[in-house]
């Protein structure tokens, strides 16, 4: 979930005003890796405040993909009343 939803409401609505602890740790290690710094921006002190709590809502649209195609039935599936 980190990957996918935590990184953008966890700074809003998590108790630090950060990034999720684990997906920190995961991206220092592939800086050092990859010989960087640092991939994931970092927050000042002052941004953690102001975005710490910074919303009392949040709404998500939650779709999901799926396959559709002709349903097929054998005839010994079919009951005909």
């Amino acid at each position: 979930m980190d990957w996918n939803f935590h990184w953008t409401i966890h700074p809003i609505f998590g108790t630090t005003g950060d990034y999720p602890v684990g997906m920190k740790m995961r991206l220092k290690e592939l800086a050092k890796y990859e010989g960087e710094s640092e991939i994931l921006p970092t927050f000042t002190f002052e941004e953690k405040l102001e975005i710490k709590g910074s919303a009392d809502f949040m709404g998500v649209n939650y779709y999901r993909t799926q396959e559709v195609g002709p349903r097929t039935l054998s005839p010994s599936t079919v009951q005909i009343s």
